[in-house]
């Protein structure tokens, strides 16, 4: 084998590895994606638990509880608060506010 083919063979063999790695990398990042997106969902129930008017659909929504909440999340999500965390923060502001079981 000549140095140019070798030299080409080694550049190759160095792209497969970087390819692999990207590839490995990606499916990393979507497993994260996915349990991060499943936190979520759990923090989202409980919430519906505890305070049903922030459920869109639900009988019991109020819809500028809802608006609210959803407001505020989006503010503290474009400030850089995680999605999961600002959700949070969100309802404990404004659930109380508007619970009226919290006042029998």
């Amino acid at each position: 084998m000549d140095k140019d083919t070798e030299h080409q063979s080694l550049v190759n063999e160095v792209a497969v590895r970087v390819i692999e790695m990207l590839e490995a990398n990606k499916a990393t990042e979507a497993l994260a994606q996915l349990e991060l997106a499943a936190v979520y969902r759990t923090a989202l129930e409980g919430i519906y638990i505890r305070y049903p008017f922030l459920n869109a659909d639900s009988p019991e929504v109020n819809q500028v509880a809802l608006a609210e909440a959803v407001s505020l999340t989006q503010s503290l999500i474009a400030e850089g608060t995680a999605n999961t965390e600002a959700l949070l923060i969100a309802v404990g502001r404004i659930g109380p506010k508007y619970d009226s079981a919290a006042l029998h």
